[in-house]
């Protein structure tokens, strides 16, 4: 039996894998949708997976979409999903090389959060040469594990 948390996980995962794969760029995206997408990112297994959505041949799709939420969905203000959009921002520009923005985003993030997990992760990780690898490796890792183990899930 699905819980509605899960259901709201994956319908989230679905909107993101939708954009992603749209020829549409995500600003023609109604702000409902990107709305649901910021407020289902506040559950950090959603948050999670959308990090590893991240791959190099939709990095420039990826950085346009976690761009535009964040203008539509955080510029007005703390809400519980403004952490999880700006530490996606910050990695999307950080494996696209733009190291200003990426530090920027995470510092908008824990600005918001100074506890937020992710975001300090990137913070302290961006000061390393093997960033990308390192903490690309963590998510998937941590991923895998919640896989197995899914009763550990809450």
């Amino acid at each position: 039996m699905t819980t509605t948390i899960e259901r709201t996980r994956e319908k989230t995962l679905r909107q993101i894998r939708r954009i992603l794969a749209s020829h549409r760029d995500p600003s023609a995206f109604n702000d409902d949708e990107l709305h649901r997408i910021a407020t289902g990112l506040a559950d950090a297994e959603a948050r999670d997976r959308a990090f590893a959505l991240i791959y190099p041949t939709e990095l420039a799709k990826a950085r346009a979409l976690w761009d535009h939420v964040a203008r539509r969905c955080t510029s007005t203000g703390y809400t519980p999903y403004t952490p999880p959009v700006h530490t996606l921002r910050a990695w999307t520009h950080w494996i696209a090389g733009d190291h200003r923005t990426a530090r920027k985003a995470v510092h908008e993030a824990l600005a918001f959060d100074p506890d937020y997990r992710l975001a300090l992760l990137l913070s302290r990780a961006f000061d390393r040469p093997d960033a990308q690898k390192t903490v690309t490796d963590v998510v998937r890792r941590v991923l895998e594990v919640r896989d197995q183990h899914p009763e550990g899930r809450g």
